[in-house]
């Protein structure tokens, strides 16, 4: 990632953790939109998405991302018809 000091500013790039929910069907399966506080000046990379419960299984996927959002789908929760905590983090090395 790019990164520098000018005139005692640090300049880095746009990092955004983003966490929200994903209502599941009675599979343990579902998607949700998580939208950046920020618009990403590019379509950022994602970590990895996470569960945020313990001893929670399942397969978390991203589906789609833009500067605006990711989508995230859960396959196989073991949280049925019933709603999963989850987070990403997403960032672009492009300059605030």
């Amino acid at each position: 990632m790019k990164g520098s000091i000018s005139s005692g500013a640090l300049y880095a790039g746009n990092i955004q953790a983003v966490a929200g929910t994903i209502t599941t069907d009675a599979s343990g399966d579902g998607t949700t939109s998580l939208t950046f506080r920020q618009k990403m000046k590019k379509v950022p990379a994602v970590v990895v998405p996470s569960i945020q419960e313990d001893d929670i299984t399942g397969t978390l996927s991203v589906t789609s991302r833009t500067q605006n959002y990711v989508i995230v789908q859960v396959d196989g929760s073991s949280v049925t018809s019933s709603e999963l905590s989850i987070g990403v983090i997403a960032f672009d090395d492009t300059y605030f």
